[in-house]
């Protein structure tokens, strides 16, 4: 039940940014329960992003394929497959990334970071590669396996892009563990 809850939380989450980022168009009932309204009505007074850690890596990195998506992210954040992907990204999109890391937590916790205090799903739930341009930007990269075509992948990123936005502009408090991501 309470696994079920962080779900519906992020849920309720995408909703209310989704209803404010395009008002125009999109609307909730007013008796709906807003993001503000979850915040409130669960007592949650600081909310704070998990930091990255040190995140497990794979012995066989010469060895993945397509239908596996972590060693993916692993064979794309090592040093020498990161330049490939960030010349291909400056070539394709004009932006100059940093290092391209991998597993940003998406983990939201009322206030100390632990299994008690989930408001989202943690552990496994990250954005998967990700990067800081040159112009300061937070550059988000979603992988997806081969066989693996579903169109959830527009929720998910619009949900990591209005998580990070948030933390930026500190709605989202972002627990600090080192100061370079």
């Amino acid at each position: 039940m309470v696994f079920q809850r962080r779900h519906f939380n992020r849920f309720i989450y995408r909703v209310d940014a989704f209803g404010k980022k395009y008002s125009e168009w999109f609307t909730v009932p007013p008796k709906s329960d807003t993001w503000d309204d979850q915040i409130k009505f669960n007592g949650w007074k600081d909310l704070v992003l998990n930091s990255p850690g040190n995140r497990n890596t794979i012995d066989d990195i010469d060895e993945f394929n397509a239908a596996s998506g972590h060693k993916l992210e692993m064979y794309f954040s090592t040093k020498e497959e990161s330049e490939v992907l960030r010349k291909a990204i400056k070539e394709q999109f004009n932006i100059i990334v940093s290092d391209i890391r991998n597993q940003y937590p998406v983990g939201i916790f009322n206030g100390i970071a632990s299994t008690d205090n989930y408001i989202f799903t943690g552990g496994k739930s990250a954005i998967d590669l990700y990067s800081i341009g040159e112009d300061n930007s937070f550059n988000i990269f979603e992988l997806k396996a081969e066989k693996n075509v579903k169109v959830g992948i527009l929720s998910e990123l619009f949900f990591y892009s209005c998580l990070i936005r948030d933390t930026i502009s500190g709605k989202i408090r972002r627990k600090i563990i080192s100061p370079d991501l």
